[in-house]
């Protein structure tokens, strides 16, 4: 607490996971298809806000960090070890953000409010996938090692509505606001078991082309 009307605060947090497990898609004792999926998360996050207030006033304003980073090792083996896949994939984001919001008693009754935020976000995505077809053989790329997008994507938006109190029980406001999602990589794409160079660049294609 600043003083009786402003209050500076940090809000920080961290996430990991680790997740393993298997598969037997066949649910039988012959190694038909079996599969597994090796996971682990990383998340941290760190924001700071100022909020505070006026005799006929409100607002906000802060500052915001995330940052998160994943991969996955998930290999597959079917029909009896003729079909071996090595499958990985990974993914980065960095987001940082500044926004405010203002709210104004214009009278008694009606109240404007302001608001605008600027987000700016980085994503990477790799994805590494080959076959064999012969357990403990060389595996041939489908989607090479090294294979990797990366791609900014940013937005500054916008909010702004006019409310205006009727009596105790009943207002009525109008309001427009705009929002922002970033896109991504489709880390988990295979495509069709093309071994030509035409296939391999159509999959490398898919998973370095952010949505």
């Amino acid at each position: 607490n600043i003083n009786d009307r402003h209050t500076l605060k940090s809000i920080s947090a961290y996430r990991k996971m680790n997740w393993d497990d298997a598969i037997d898609l066949d649910g039988s004792i012959v190694p038909v298809a079996h599969t597994a999926r090796d996971a682990e998360y990383d998340q941290k996050s760190q924001e700071l806000q100022l909020v505070g207030s006026g005799d006929r006033f409100n607002y906000v304003a802060g500052l915001y960090y995330f940052k998160d980073d994943g991969s996955v090792l998930n290999p597959q083996t079917f029909f009896f070890g003729t079909f071996n896949f090595d499958s990985r994939y990974a993914f980065t984001a960095k987001s940082v953000a500044v926004y405010g919001q203002f709210e104004y008693e214009l009278t008694d009754a009606l109240t404007l409010t302001l608001g605008l935020r600027r987000t700016e976000e980085d994503k990477t995505g790799t994805r590494v996938l080959g076959v064999n077809f012969a357990q403990g053989s060389p595996f041939i790329a489908l989607i090479p090692e090294g294979t990797r997008g990366s791609d900014s994507f940013a937005a500054t938006t916008p909010l702004i509505s006019l409310g205006y109190e009727l009596n105790d029980d009943h207002s009525v406001y109008a309001k427009y606001s705009a929002g922002f999602k970033s896109g991504g990589y489709n880390g988990e794409f295979s495509g069709e078991l093309d071994f030509t160079p035409a296939g391999m660049a159509s999959r490398v294609h898919e998973v370095t082309t952010p949505y």
